[in-house]
C-alpha cells in the first residue's frame, strides 16, 4: 500500500514546484499543469489537471502552470497564519524553464507574448508585491514533473520519494490471531493478467455443421453443436506483443517489453 508520510519539525516552511508538459493530448493538444507545496519535506497540495486553453509554445505552458501555482501560493500563507504559522518570507516557486522566469519577472510586453490572457500576468503582480518569489531549478530536480508526465522508472521512483510516498503492507486487525499481512505478488498479478488475456486473444477451431454455432469467435472455422467432441486449438501469446507506443511512452516500452518477456518465460515457458 502506498501512502504518505509526514515528519514533524518546530520550522514551518511553504515552497513549491510547478511545471508543465506540452501539447501532449493527442485530441484537443492541450497541456498538462502540475504543481506540488510542501511544509518543510511534507506534501501539503498539488494538482495535475489539464490547461483550459491551448499553448501556443512551450513557455506558455509553463506560464499558465505558473499562473495557477502563483493563485495557490496566495492562499496557503493565509491558511497557515490562520493555523498560527505566519510566514515571513515569500513563498518560493521552483521552476524548470528558464523563459517561463524572464517573461514572468519583465513587464515588458513581446510579440510572442502578447497573445497571452490577461489574468495569467497576475504572477507578475504578486513577484512585485512581495508575495512569491521565483527561484530557477533544473528538470532533473523539478518535483512537479512527475504531475504532468509519464517518467523512466528510475526517475519515478525518485520523484515518488521526494513527494513522501512511502510502500506499506496493509495489516487487518484480528481478535484471535493478531495483524494479518496480506500481500499480491508480482508474479502472480503477472499471472492472472496473462491467463485473461490469453482467454480473449485465443482462436478456437472446430468441425463445421449447418447448425447455430456455439461460440462467436474472428475464427474462419466457427464452433457449432451437435457433436459429442470439439477440438480446441490455443495459441499461447505473449501480452508484450499488444505493448506498443500507441499504448504507452515512447521511452518506456522497450523496458515494458523486456521485462514482460522475461517474466513470461519464466512462468509459460519453463
Amino acid at each position: 500500500m502506498l501512502g504518505l508520510a509526514y515528519e514533524s519539525s518546530k520550522e514551518v516552511y511553504l515552497h513549491g514546484y510547478t511545471d508543465s508538459d506540452y501539447a501532449t493530448d493527442k485530441s484537443d493538444r492541450k497541456s498538462t499543469t502540475g504543481y506540488a507545496f510542501f511544509v518543510n519535506k511534507n506534501l501539503v497540495s498539488w494538482v495535475s489537471q489539464k490547461q483550459p486553453t491551448v499553448a501556443m509554445s512551450s513557455t506558455e505552458a509553463e506560464y499558465i502552470a505558473l499562473a495557477a501555482a502563483a493563485r495557490e501560493a496566495v492562499w496557503l500563507p493565509k491558511l497557515l497564519e490562520e493555523l498560527g504559522f505566519p510566514q515571513e518570507n515569500p513563498t518560493v516557486i521552483c521552476v524548470d524553464n528558464q523563459s517561463t522566469l524572464k517573461l514572468a519577472k519583465n513587464p515588458e510586453l513581446h510579440k510572442r507574448t502578447k497573445h497571452i490572457d490577461i489574468k495569467y500576468h497576475y504572477t507578475r503582480n504578486l513577484i512585485q508585491d512581495g508575495q512569491i518569489s521565483l527561484q530557477y531549478v533544473p528538470s532533473s530536480e523539478n518535483t512537479a514533473d512527475i504531475l504532468t508526465k509519464p517518467l523512466l522508472k528510475s526517475k519515478h521512483m525518485m520523484m515518488k520519494e521526494k513527494l513522501g510516498m512511502k510502500e506499506k503492507e496493509p495489516t487487518i486487525e484480528s481478535k484471535n490471531h493478531g495483524p494479518i499481512s496480506r500481500k499480491l505478488s508480482l508474479k502472480s498479478m503477472w499471472t492472472l493478467t496473462t491467463l485473461l488475456c490469453l482467454c480473449f486473444m485465443m482462436p478456437c477451431y472446430g468441425i463445421t455443421q449447418n447448425s447455430q454455432p456455439v461460440l462467436w469467435r474472428p475464427s474462419p472455422i466457427p464452433v457449432t453443436e451437435g457433436y459429442y467432441r470439439v477440438n480446441f486449438k490455443v495459441t499461447l501469446i505473449s501480452p508484450c506483443e499488444a505493448i506498443t507506443r500507441d499504448v504507452i511512452h515512447d521511452d518506456l516500452v522497450k523496458q515494458a517489453k523486456e521485462q514482460g518477456e522475461k517474466m513470461y518465460q519464466e512462468m509459460l515457458k519453463n
